[in-house]
């Protein structure tokens, strides 16, 4: 042997298990790592589908806007949609009903049921003040299809619609016999009006998937002079994403980002006190290779530190 790099398959086969247990470590630092952050992204995918199908894919809720600021705000770039929303008879205290069976009717903007919600089972959504589309509970309830007449019952008087389709129920008619009646906004505004019913809507507005949602949400703030009191923030939704300003939420931001540079630091740590252990004890084993010979010399200006010198 006449050189270092001689030495290292000598190394390595003399100290193979202790090689393996160094890969051991470097391999279960990185899965460790990966296999945490992989689960904890599909964990919140999945966690955010399950909050879309239940709480609807908005971002914020508006109360009471204007017309024209509905307008202006599905115009931006930056929304996939704004929609309205009103409702009659929520509290179950008013002679709504269809065939008997007592009714809750919303009105809203024709997209509510596929980009806010994605309700529509069958059918299709209203598309003139002649149309209604009920809840999927009313097929069993009132045993009728798409195309079908049925009569609305208001305290007023009595209107007839056409079944346009079928949809997803309402929360209140999950629990109870109520039949969940949906129509277009233009038609609830006639019928409220009609009732004697003053409107006061809300519009649901998504933003899109490349949107900054707190830059835009400051923006609606400062623009329309929007409020704490009348913009609501879909929490569940905006919290998953990261842009929530909910305290509680901003807490568990805290604690992940805690876990994440704990898990890190360990995986960071396992590898290099592996490494340098191995560095260490490469380095010592090729100092005590027999690659130098002493043999004494008169010429002790010229000798090297160490007092070796190479064969």
């Amino acid at each position: 042997m006449k050189h270092y790099l001689s030495l290292i398959p000598i190394s390595a086969k003399v100290r193979k298990r202790q090689n393996r247990m160094t890969l051991l470590c470097i391999i279960i630092s990185v899965l460790l790592v990966t296999t945490i952050f992989s689960m904890a992204d599909m964990a919140i995918r999945m966690e955010k589908t399950r909050v879309i199908e239940s709480h609807g894919n908005w971002h914020v809720m508006l109360k009471e806007p204007s017309d024209q600021q509905v307008e202006e705000i599905a115009q931006r770039p930056d929304v996939v949609a704004a929609q309205r929303y009103d409702g009659l008879n929520f509290d179950l205290s008013q002679d709504y009903s269809i065939q008997g069976k007592t009714c809750v009717i919303v009105g809203a903007d024709d997209q509510i049921l596929t980009k806010i919600y994605d309700d529509l089972t069958e059918g299709s959504c209203p598309s003139n003040e002649g149309e209604i589309l009920l809840s999927n509970r009313s097929k069993e309830l009132l045993h009728v299809k798409v195309g079908d007449q049925i009569p609305l019952h208001t305290p007023s008087e009595e209107y007839p619609y056409t079944i346009s389709g079928f949809g997803g129920d309402v929360t209140i008619s999950t629990d109870a016999d109520v039949v969940g009646a949906f129509v277009s906004w233009d038609a609830f505004q006639d019928l409220a009006q009609a009732e004697g019913y003053e409107s006061m809507p809300v519009c649901f507005v998504r933003f899109s998937e490349n949107a900054n949602p707190r830059k835009v949400i400051t923006e609606l703030q400062q623009t329309y002079g929007f409020t704490a009191e009348n913009l609501s923030e879909n929490t569940a939704l905006l919290g998953l994403t990261g842009f929530s300003s909910d305290p509680y939420v901003m807490g568990l931001y805290l604690v992940a980002a805690i876990l994440f540079v704990l898990v890190l630091a360990a995986g960071v740590f396992m590898i290099a006190g592996s490494l340098n252990s191995r560095t260490a004890e490469r380095t010592q084993f090729f100092w005590d290779a027999p690659l130098y010979r002493r043999k004494p010399s008169t010429d002790h200006a010229h000798r090297p530190a160490g007092g070796a010198l190479l064969v």
